[in-house]
C-alpha cells in the first residue's frame, strides 16, 4: 500500500511537472458524492493538489489576485433543479439596501430562524455602525429573485457580531449570526430549507478537504446572483482562522466552510471571510468552543434551550 501511494504522488509531481498548468483542472466533487475510501486516500490527494496550488502561486494567474481566484478558477456554479435540495437549500443572500437586490454576502442557515455569515456583512467594525443590510433571501437565482416563483423573503431581526470585530475590526473574530422572522405561515427558514450541523474541534488538521458554497455578486449584469460550490486544501490552520486556497469570489464571504466526512455528514467549522491582503489565499474566521457555545446561546435565546 505505501508503495502503491508513493508511486501515486510521484505521478501527481510528473502531471504538474508536464502538464499544461492552466488547463489543469481537478476534480470538483468528490466533492458532491465525495466517499473517501481511507483517510489516506484523502491525504494522498491533497499532497497533490497542495503541490499544484504551491506552482500556481508561483507562475501567477491573471485574474487571480483581482478575484481570489486560486490559480484555476475551479468551482462549480449550482444548477437551479439542486436549490431546494440539501445542502444547496441552507445558503442564504444577504441584500443591502443600496445593492439593487444582489448578493452583498452569503450566509448558511444553521436553525430554524439563524444565519451564520461574516461579521463584516452584518457591521463595519470599529465604526460602531451596522450594514445597511436589509432582508435576507433564500433561492435566488441569476437575479430573477421572486420572478421565478422559488425565491423567499425573509425580514431581519436581530443581528450579533463578535465583540473583537465590533470593538476592534479583527478579522480573525470576523463572524456573525443573524435572526430572521418567521413566514407568513409561522415558520423560519431552517423549517423550509433544512440546515446545517456547526461545530468546532481542536484536533482538525490542515490536510483536511474543505468545502465552500455562496453567491457571486457582480452589480449591473443580468445573471447575478449565480450560486457557486468550491472545495480544496487548506493552507494553514490556526487558533482562530483558517487560510485557504478554495476559490471564491465578492459575494460568497459569509459562506460556509466545511467538512463532509466518511459518512457524508457535513460539519461547519469556519466562515469564509474573504483574501488575504496578499491575495495568495482566501481566509475564514474559524469557529472555536467559545464562539461554538456563543452561536448556541444567541440560537438558544430566541429558539428554546437544548438545541445545541
Amino acid at each position: 500500500m505505501s508503495s502503491f501511494r508513493s508511486v501515486s504522488v510521484l505521478l501527481c509531481l510528473a502531471i504538474i511537472a508536464f502538464s499544461n498548468v492552466d488547463a489543469f483542472r481537478w476534480k470538483k466533487e468528490r466533492s458532491k458524492n465525495f466517499r473517501p475510501n481511507s483517510v489516506k486516500e484523502i491525504e494522498d490527494d491533497l499532497k497533490c493538489k497542495k503541490m499544484f496550488a504551491r506552482k500556481m502561486l508561483l507562475k501567477g494567474e491573471p485574474n487571480r489576485k483581482a478575484r481570489a481566484i486560486i490559480g484555476q478558477d475551479d468551482r462549480f456554479q449550482v444548477e437551479l433543479s439542486n436549490l431546494q435540495t440539501y445542502p444547496w437549500g441552507t445558503g442564504v443572500c444577504l441584500v443591502s439596501s443600496q445593492s439593487n437586490e444582489t448578493c452583498t454576502c452569503s450566509g448558511v442557515l444553521i436553525s430554524k430562524r439563524h444565519i451564520l455569515t461574516a461579521g463584516h456583512c452584518l457591521h463595519e467594525g470599529k465604526t460602531g455602525k451596522d450594514t445597511d443590510l436589509a432582508a435576507v433571501y433564500m433561492h435566488p437565482y441569476n437575479g430573477q429573485f421572486m420572478s421565478l416563483g422559488i425565491s423567499q423573503r425573509y425580514e431581519i431581526v436581530k443581528r450579533t457580531t463578535l465583540y473583537a470585530w465590533r470593538k476592534r475590526g479583527l478579522s480573525t473574530h470576523d463572524l456573525g449570526v443573524l435572526e430572521v422572522a418567521p413566514d407568513d405561515d409561522g415558520k423560519g427558514p431552517g423549517e423550509n430549507n433544512g440546515y446545517m450541523s456547526f461545530g468546532y474541534d481542536r484536533g482538525l488538521s490542515s490536510s483536511v478537504y474543505m468545502n465552500l458554497f455562496g453567491f457571486e455578486s457582480k452589480p449591473g449584469q443580468p445573471t447575478v446572483p449565480a450560486y457557486y460550490y468550491s472545495a480544496g486544501a487548506m493552507k494553514t490552520l490556526r487558533s482562530s482562522e483558517i487560510e485557504h486556497y478554495l476559490d471564491m469570489t465578492e459575494g460568497m464571504t459569509g459562506g460556509p466552510l466545511y467538512f463532509i466526512d466518511t459518512s457524508g455528514a457535513r460539519t461547519i467549522y469556519g466562515v469564509n471571510t474573504g483574501p488575504d491582503s496578499s491575495k495568495n489565499f482566501n481566509k475564514a474566521a474559524r469557529i472555536t468552543k467559545f464562539r461554538y457555545h456563543k452561536i448556541c446561546s444567541v440560537i438558544e435565546k430566541a429558539e428554546g434551550a437544548g438545541l445545541c
